[in-house]
């Protein structure tokens, strides 16, 4: 209970935070679906880092072999142990009274090695409980392809976001989100909302140097040579392309639920 009591003291300090402004407000005053929501990303909740088929991610490597990058030596091997006590914040969510959730999908549980590897169906098959017992207390699910936790094979093969060949990657991991959780299917309506990293270079140079991948010079040798600025609009412009290969799958998909 100790990972769901940590989370559920996390939603309600959010909403803590939001609540004076909200007084005297009732469901009743807002626009017939609108969407009152949660959000955690995978990295600083699921644990479970080497399990099921899980590969390492850039943020597992980093928490091992830098030590002080994080405070008191802490990693989310464990974490809120999300991953086994999925059901149990399930019904944490549930009992805030909201209606969606946003939760983002670790790459490197469901295709550990990138394009050199096949699709983990152990974690799809996570990813597809933890959506239908959303979808059955009537939470919308809405997906984030990536937050921050690349797969390691990513950084060492191409330098992460910085190198060009992960673009196919991305799209790979895109087009195996829509096909096998996508919208269509019995488990209910699915949104992806890949996200982009924060757009203030000096935030990204931060994040470069001082967290995962921990950073201060290119990629690798012939990546990129260049500033933070140069290295944020190369990363965003790679994170980019796919869009338009997604939302034509996304389309065939609502099309044809079978997929077939």
């Amino acid at each position: 209970m100790a990972a769901a009591t940590a989370m559920a003291m996390a939603m309600l300090a959010a909403l803590a935070i939001l609540m004076p402004s909200a007084r005297g407000l009732s469901r009743a005053e807002f626009p017939r679906g609108f969407l009152f929501g949660v959000a955690t990303s995978a990295y600083q909740i699921e644990g479970a880092y080497l399990e099921d088929g899980k590969g390492l991610s850039n943020w597992d490597v980093f928490t091992h072999t830098r030590p002080g990058g994080i405070k008191d030596g802490r990693n989310g091997d464990v974490a809120d142990d999300h991953y086994h006590r999925y059901m149990e914040d399930v019904e944490i969510i549930h009992s805030l009274g909201v209606n969606s959730y946003r939760f983002s999908i670790s790459w490197a549980r469901i295709l550990p090695r990138g394009l050199l590897g096949g699709v983990n169906s152990a974690g799809i098959a996570f990813y597809d409980r933890l959506i239908a017992a959303l979808v059955q207390k009537g939470i919308e699910p809405f997906v984030t392809l990536y937050h921050f936790d690349l797969p390691r094979e990513m950084e060492t093969r191409y330098g992460g976001w910085l190198g060009a060949g992960i673009r196919r990657s991305l799209t790979t991991t895109r087009t195996c989100v829509s096909r096998r959780l996508g919208t269509g299917s019995s488990s209910g309506r699915r949104s992806t909302s890949p996200t982009c990293s924060p757009s203030s270079p000096k935030w990204w140079a931060s994040t470069l140097r001082h967290a995962a991948p921990r950073r201060s010079g290119p990629a690798r040798a012939g990546t990129l040579i260049g500033n933070p600025t140069s290295w944020l609009i190369t990363c965003c412009c790679h994170m980019q392309p796919p869009s338009t290969t997604t939302r034509r799958i996304i389309r065939q998909r609502k099309a044809d639920p079978s997929g077939s």
